[in-house]
């Protein structure tokens, strides 16, 4: 099923990109929502009947598109004559011009003789985003535990900490009940977000990650980014990278979790604290948004003003 996946997205790239591209104006974020819609489609294949598929990508990429209404950013002549038309009139073209049904005219010829071409790496991009289905994680914490497993009866013999052997049972568990340990008489409000955030971009260089990190636009006045630091899977035993991000202002804390593409088992370990935990999901980065501190509301607030640098 996987191949016949990978198959079906190389064989509909170019038009796909092609209507991402035309249909926003914006070259960087048609990349972005490409590995969006492979991702959502990956998640809804198992339920998509041979003829049912281009017509869901297309769909779940004309969503996307419609979700959120950025300005222009491209320049070219096509980009330039695209922008005359109402949005609804330039979607409406991209869908006649590279989407399932697709009609001929002077203009989406042009079109469909400058969409982007294939490219090695967004294959690798959507592959990469798209096969962390639940299976998929499922598999890679199995290997990951039994590899575990036997590294710690290898060397059962020798005087070493076993917690330093395996990862824990319930690492993302663990994590955030930390963030949520301490009590605090300390809230934050509606409005009280407003101060930008700062002194984060010494700490923010030294990470690397393939997917994009979120930091707040906003906090309160104060706040500032304590600690930035990535996970491995070998250390949690989740089958993805994780980034954890820690802000203070010396008193309280602000945690937030990342990864790329979504945590596989949320509703059972939000549900336990629902209230002080937040999550979001925006350019294929989700983010738990984790403060006893802050109120329901202004770690909403929080959540909303996640943007990626």
């Amino acid at each position: 099923m996987a191949q016949d996946f990978a198959t079906f997205i190389r064989s509909i790239e170019r038009r796909l990109m092609g209507y991402l591209r035309f249909a926003t104006l914006d070259a960087s974020w048609s990349e972005d929502l490409f590995a969006a819609v492979c991702r959502e489609l990956r998640q809804r294949w198992p339920s998509l009947n041979e003829t049912a598929r281009e017509s869901a990508a297309f769909e779940i990429a004309e969503r996307l598109v419609r979700a959120e209404n950025r300005p222009s950013r491209d320049s070219d002549d096509l980009a330039r004559e695209l922008a005359q038309f109402s949005r609804g009139q330039r979607l409406n073209l991209c869908m006649e011009t590279f989407g399932p049904n697709a009609r001929q005219s002077e203009l989406g010829a042009r079109l469909l003789k400058a969409a982007p071409a294939p490219s090695a790496a967004r294959q690798m991009r959507a592959l990469r985003t798209t096969f962390k289905s639940m299976v998929a994680v499922v598999v890679s914490l199995c290997v990951c535990l039994a590899l575990v497993a036997g590294f710690g009866a290898l060397h059962a013999s020798y005087p070493q900490n076993k917690a330093d052997a395996k990862p824990p049972e319930d690492w993302l568990g663990d994590e955030i009940k930390a963030s949520l340990a301490s009590e605090s008489d300390t809230t934050f409000g509606e409005g009280a977000l407003i101060k930008p955030a700062s002194g984060e971009a010494e700490r923010l260089a030294a990470i690397k990650t393939d997917f994009d990190i979120l930091t707040p636009e906003k906090l309160p006045e104060g706040y500032y980014l304590k600690a930035a630091r990535v996970f491995e899977p070998e250390k949690t035993g989740l089958g993805f990278t994780l980034v954890r991000l820690i802000y203070t202002d010396d008193d309280t804390e602000l945690t937030l979790l990342q990864a790329e593409g979504g945590f596989p088992w949320l509703t059972e370990f939000v549900g336990r604290e629902a209230k002080q935990v937040i999550h979001i999901q925006r350019h294929g980065t989700a983010t738990l948004v984790i403060s006893r501190h802050f109120t329901h509301q202004a770690l909403h607030e929080i959540a909303a003003s996640l943007k990626p640098r």
